[in-house]
């Protein structure tokens, strides 16, 4: 991780190793100055600052703190050193050094190919007004997280994450604009807008992804309940809010998806449709599709609040109506509560944890024995094999399963199934029977890139622009509420940005006419070389 590397370096510099200070420095510099340079608008004033900021790392080596990014710490310094020089220059009147933005666009440049990104994207993102220049330069190119970034740039995380949302929305339009004429006439156009799909999807991603291992109340989504789980140590969650998006595109399409290449395993299982409309009761679930406007935006809010649910997706989603394009939505929402509250149990620890305990809540030898009728035994075969069922006030059933068994989702589903009808033990609870379940809390959302940016077969140009899901799920001692929303938006290239190819190399016809005549006065069937002039 380039983090740790980072203060690997400093704690090597700190121990005297001055070449481990180089290194460090070296490592920012290019990115460091380019930053400085947008608010000074000279190269060589930039240059100087970067060195006062290399000065006041060494002067003030003990005062970086190791629970922080030393990137952002970097750029906390360098900001402030030039918003100090700008404000002095405006004191004394003096109007600094207006380069040509040859030399913004050239270090830009520099940086974008280190990063490994397209050229283009480098001029793409010059064109953007400074405010989303800066943000995209800091979360998409930079990499760093919202609150770092919202720290330099002065503005709270919800502040940032609209910039980066709209910003986004702006390299997409900027991206085609730039390429329309290289569009047209390009013959392996395919592969190119594929790549050009891909740069802007890839940019949202920073706005939409997942990042389970710096964030608490994250876990990792997966679309589908029969994909693989994740043997590693992550919390996964699967909802079929985005099954039942994706179901909804394929009767757009009237067949399973295919893309034109790259088929996966993930979209295998999303075709096989395991969950759907009927397996959930129409209150808990609301859908949509329509015509990607401002209008579909608004429908969608309007139903969402006669139904009483709320909505943190639609912002993110791109309703503007320069694209082709559907967008699908979708929704699962659940609240319940338990029979009767549970115990709020002593703080423990989870799992190999042992830095931080965390919230507990069930029955334990203390509790009322009423609330032993808040839970059934599904089956008991040892102390790390054996599930319960929570009981609530509607029709909804929580089923607790501990295992060491892996799988996926439907499998691991299919052996509590199979391990019920096979129990033979003790069903009915007793006292001294206790149950000890963790608080959750999850907040989290996630773009399935997998799937986007790829053509689909038998269209004349579509391809998934954006999948993306969302999911929120508390539980606690008086029950629990789960919300899921789902987008999938298929666009379709526009006619004259889509390969066409018009090459008579075979055979073919010719009519000629007079344009104010309906039948034509010749016609001439071409199906070989013979009246056809030779090379050279």
């Amino acid at each position: 991780m380039e983090l740790e590397e980072d203060k690997i370096l400093y704690k090597e510099f700190l121990a005297g190793n001055n070449l481990a200070f180089d290194t460090l420095m070296g490592k920012y510099r290019t990115n460091l100055v380019y930053f400085i340079f947008k608010y000074v608008r000279s190269l060589d004033v930039a240059e100087d600052i970067f060195q006062d900021v290399m000065l006041y790392v060494l002067e003030k080596k003990e005062q970086y703190n190791f629970d922080y990014s030393f990137k952002a710490y970097l750029y906390m310094i360098a900001k402030s050193r030039a918003i100090n020089y700008v404000k002095e220059h405006q004191k004394r009147n003096i109007v600094g050094i207006n380069e040509s933005t040859f030399v913004e666009e050239k270090l830009l440049e520099d940086i974008v190919e280190n990063k490994e990104r397209k050229n283009t994207l480098s001029i793409i993102i010059n064109g953007l007004s400074p405010e989303y220049k800066m943000v995209v330069y800091l979360c998409m190119i930079e990499e760093l997280s919202y609150e770092e970034a919202g720290a330099i740039m002065g503005k709270t995380v919800g502040q940032i994450k609209n910039l980066v949302h709209r910003a986004r929305v702006k390299l997409r339009k900027k991206l085609l604009e730039e390429k329309l004429v290289e569009i047209r006439n390009n013959k392996t156009i395919k592969l190119f807008v594929s790549i050009l799909i891909l740069i802007f999807i890839t940019a949202s991603v920073v706005y939409a992804i997942t990042n389970y291992m710096n964030n608490k109340k994250r876990a990792t989504l997966t679309p589908s309940f029969i994909g693989e789980v994740s043997n590693m140590d992550f919390n996964t969650l699967w909802i079929g809010s985005f099954q039942l998006a994706w179901n909804e595109l394929k009767d757009i399409e009237g067949q399973d998806i295919e893309f034109e290449e790259d088929n996966t395993k993930l979209l295998e299982a999303l075709n096989k449709s395991t969950f759907s409309k009927d397996m959930i009761s129409e209150d808990s679930y609301y859908v949509k599709v329509g015509k990607t406007t401002e209008n579909l935006k608004n429908e969608i809010e309007n139903d969402l609040l006669k139904r009483n649910f709320n909505n943190d997706l639609l912002d993110r989603v791109d309703f503007s109506e320069d694209f082709n394009s559907y967008t699908i939505y979708s929704i699962i929402n659940k609240e319940f509560e338990f029979l009767q509250p549970f115990d709020r149990l002593p703080d423990n620890y989870f799992g190999d944890n042992r830095e931080q305990k965390v919230k507990y809540f069930g029955v334990n030898t203390d509790s009322d024995t009423k609330l032993l009728e808040n839970f059934e035994i599904i089956f008991h075969d040892n102390n790390e094999s054996f599930a319960v069922k929570l009981l609530t006030k509607t029709n909804e059933e929580l089923l607790l399963l501990k295992t060491e068994q892996t799988g996926s989702f439907s499998q691991l589903y299919a052996y509590l199934e199979e391990h019920t009808k096979k129990y033979d033990g003790r069903k009915e609870l007793q006292e001294g029977d206790t149950l000890y379940v963790p608080y959750i809390e999850i907040d989290t959302i996630i773009n399935y890139d997998e799937l986007c940016g790829k053509f689909i077969k038998g269209t004349k140009g579509a391809y998934i622009q954006s999948a993306l899901q969302n999911a929120k799920f508390y539980l606690n001692e008086k029950g629990g509420k789960l919300s899921s929303e789902a987008s999938v938006v298929e666009a379709t290239l526009l006619a004259y940005m889509y390969p066409l190819d018009f090459d008579f190399n075979s055979t073919f016809y010719i009519f000629m006419k007079e344009k104010d005549k309906v039948e034509p006065y010749m016609a001439l069937k071409v199906d070989n070389i013979d009246i056809l002039v030779e090379e050279g």
